[in-house]
């Protein structure tokens, strides 16, 4: 049995090698390339695709104490301190491939940071890099620096106003 063990491993081992390139030959340089040129921008983020959310609408009045507001598989929490006034916020789940929240009133900042929490469970995403963005007609205007659950499969950011926020990557 041990030797079978060890004829397999070694039979793995050489698989996963074979047509991996471990040549320590110097690699021809690139044509294309400008000595000195910076390198190329990251990609811009786009917006997960997602299945459609179900349209719902929650409103709550939040003041000067804080308070939550849960929509659908998302919550937003506006700490103690970030409104001088109670005022009354809905969070729509737009039903879009985008996975999308609209926040209203439209243009409300918060004197510190309220964090928005996205669920990315129903998106098609990459593993790493995945983001809240701030949306602007479908399209990726700014990006929140964001935490990620991957087991909870969850995206986490602080944000300073109101608008639409998407899962981007």
């Amino acid at each position: 049995p041990l030797r079978c063990t060890v004829a397999i491993l070694l039979t793995c081992a050489a698989i996963a090698c074979a047509g991996n390139d471990l040549s320590t030959a110097p690699r021809a340089p690139d044509v294309n390339a400008r000595p000195g040129a910076p390198p190329p921008p990251p990609p811009k983020p786009r917006i997960a695709e997602c299945r459609p959310q179900r349209d719902e609408r929650q409103s709550a009045r939040i003041g000067p104490d804080g308070g939550t507001l849960t929509v659908g598989t998302s919550r937003f929490v506006v700490p103690a301190g970030a409104l001088a006034t109670e005022i009354e916020i809905t969070a729509h789940a737009i039903p879009s491939s985008s996975g999308a929240l609209e926040f209203s009133p439209a243009g409300l900042q918060f004197a510190k940071p309220a964090v928005l929490t996205m669920s990315y469970a129903r998106c098609d995403t990459p593993f790493f890099r995945v983001t809240v963005a701030y949306v602007e007609a479908d399209t990726v205007s700014e990006v929140e620096p964001s935490r990620q659950d991957w087991l909870r499969r969850t995206v986490t950011a602080e944000i300073r106003h109101f608008s639409s926020y998407a899962v981007a990557f």
